[in-house]
């Protein structure tokens, strides 16, 4: 989420974060909107997603900012995230399961690496031929 809202020149800022809340800015390039969005452990706990082993214990700064952009990004950046959800966030919240792994079927992470190719290589395309320009 956060490559994509700034590869639209989009502003993203933490304004804080500790091991209890993050707080983050956002603001449009396009039309100028502003937002400023919060997670608190409060809401996971309240969720039912902090539970033993989980990375809401061992990592919970990591996990208040990914919440946090997600609901950024949501609110103020749907349009470049496409419906994009944190790693985990869906698992979580509606089936009430802690993510420990994600697995990823060998044939969906071939084909991601292939596409990722893919445009890694038409890009290189692109810009060789702007610079001819």
């Amino acid at each position: 989420m956060n490559q994509l809202i700034r590869h639209r020149a989009h502003i993203l800022q933490v304004k804080f974060i500790d091991n209890t809340v993050c707080k983050m800015y956002g603001k449009r390039k396009d039309t100028g909107e502003e937002m400023e969005v919060t997670y608190h452990i409060e809401e996971a706990a309240r969720a039912g997603l902090i539970k033993d082993f989980s990375a809401w214990k061992s990592v919970p700064q990591d996990m208040l900012f990914a919440r946090c952009i997600s609901r950024l990004a949501r609110r103020l950046f749907a349009d470049c995230i496409g419906g994009c959800y944190v790693e985990g966030e869906l698992q979580e919240t509606i089936l009430k399961e802690t993510v420990t792994a994600i697995d990823v079927p060998l044939f969906l992470t071939s084909l991601l690496l292939k596409n990722l190719l893919y445009f890694n290589c038409l890009k290189r395309l692109k810009l060789r031929m702007l610079r001819n320009i």
